[in-house]
């Protein structure tokens, strides 16, 4: 599970690098209390920008469940 600075970060990484920039309070909502696992963070990224995520290109999907596989990764790490 993330960190709300995790979150935070994996907001602002999802933002700059493929353009899935949410809107404050989506933000807001998902920092303070991160979805506890991969698909639900970014399904949950994907309702707050109004897609599903089944609606998306294959390479985007792609990209989009690396960078959120790579945070949760991470944090696995950080907490054990």
């Amino acid at each position: 599970m993330l960190t709300p600075v995790e979150a935070h970060c994996l907001l602002e990484a999802l933002c700059t690098e493929l353009g899935f920039c949410l809107d404050a309070g989506a933000r807001e909502r998902l920092e303070r209390n991160p979805p506890s696992g991969v698909r639900s963070f970014r399904d949950a990224v994907c309702a707050a920008e109004g897609v599903r995520a089944s609606d998306l290109d294959a390479a985007v999907l792609g990209e989009l469940d690396a960078l959120v596989s790579s945070a949760f990764a991470r944090a696995a790490e950080r907490h054990g």
